[in-house]
């Protein structure tokens, strides 16, 4: 992962995200990024690790949840 903690994947990426950036700064921002590929139901990340990366889904179906001091599971995002 480089310095800058950013995955994403091509300067052809369309994202709302990455909306109104000039072509330069976003050029700069993709050429700091790395592509990820996960295997489906790996898990990238846990509740309660530092966010010191930024993930930016460009294809396929992610699911974020904690599970609650009781043992429920929390789905915020599908």
């Amino acid at each position: 992962m480089p310095a800058s903690g950013i995955a994403i994947v091509s300067s052809e990426l369309r994202s709302h995200f990455l909306e109104g950036l000039t072509p330069s700064v976003l050029k700069t921002i993709l050429g700091a990024a790395t592509r990820r590929r996960y295997r489906a139901k790996s898990v990238i990340t846990n509740d309660g690790h530092p966010a010191d990366r930024l993930y930016l889904l460009t294809e396929g179906l992610v699911r974020y949840f904690i599970i609650t001091p009781e043992g429920r599971k929390l789905l915020f995002q599908w």
